[in-house]
């Protein structure tokens, strides 16, 4: 026992209890994506009865009817193509220039490096509901309500934050010769940058980029308050469901599954890459 305890690895009865609670973790947060799912198949009787009605016939007209529109409520098909092309935006231009500004950040002779990177990472504790009003007068006074830019800029300031810091702590990681070795043979910074710097920081850049599609896909304040019919995202049109009159629980349902689902399968696709981004650097 001394000698596990000594080498840091847990019990054969310690690593079972370890994956035990693990998974009862696991399966509890899964409750309410369940309760969700099993809403949206429901009919609409059923899932408004109290209490909850176990025993009913599957249906997938709530999917059909949120995905071609019904009543006031636009097609959701167009709505997440609003949210493809604003994500898609967002997430390369946040990694573009989150990715030079962090390799700035980390060269020698730029010596506030450190002070600006800590600055930086700090305001991404600055709350975004905060800055809605004025950013909602400033483009009302020029005219960029409604459109893509309008919405997509104001993220890309707060999702930039998260990616300068995590390709920084990624570029730090990498040897210091390497750089040095390809400026002795010629290449400027830019070339070192793009040649040499960014092949070898993929695990973090690519988790940047996932993590800023994550965010925008998500985010409500900004798109609920600066976007309209032409460029709504699939989030804002989840109130369309509740009303005055009640809420149409089943469509609501529907709704979140569609809109969870694109996010839900990236994640379990690049998981791994996740992980190894975010703990780059963690053990040396």
């Amino acid at each position: 026992m001394s000698v596990a305890l000594r080498s840091g690895r847990p019990s054969p009865l310690g690593a079972w209890l370890g994956q035990l609670g693990m998974w009862a973790w696991i399966a509890l947060s899964a409750i309410p994506f369940v309760f969700v799912l099993v809403t949206s198949i429901k009919p609409e009787n059923a899932a408004i009865s109290i209490p909850p009605s176990w025993s009913f016939s599957p249906t997938f007209s709530n999917f059909t009817a949120v995905w071609n529109g019904t009543g006031e409520n636009p097609p959701f098909s167009q709505l997440l193509l609003h949210s493809v092309i604003i994500t898609v935006a967002i997430t390369a231009a946040t990694t573009l220039i989150g990715t030079m500004a962090a390799y700035g950040l980390t060269l020698r002779k730029f010596r506030p490096g450190r002070f600006l990177s800590s600055w930086i990472l700090s305001t991404y504790m600055f709350p975004s509901i905060v800055t809605i009003v004025p950013v909602f007068f400033l483009e009302n006074r020029i005219h960029a309500l409604g459109t893509y830019p309008g919405v997509i800029l104001p993220e890309i300031s707060f999702n930039l934050p998260i990616v300068v810091w995590l390709v920084r702590r990624g570029i730090q990681e990498i040897p210091l010769e390497v750089e040095e070795a390809a400026l002795v043979d010629g290449a400027g910074r830019w070339r070192v940058l793009w040649k040499v710097v960014l092949p070898l920081a993929v695990p973090v850049v690519a988790t940047g980029a996932i993590l800023t599609a994550i965010l925008t896909w998500n985010e409500f304040i900004f798109a609920v308050s600066l976007t309209n019919g032409s460029t709504e995202t699939a989030p804002v049109a989840v109130l369309g469901f509740t009303g005055m009159y009640g809420t149409q629980w089943s469509q609501l349902s529907a709704a979140s599954v569609l809109i969870s689902a694109p996010m839900v399968i990236l994640a379990l696709i690049v998981r791994r890459r996740i992980v190894s981004g975010l703990t780059l650097g963690a053990v040396k």
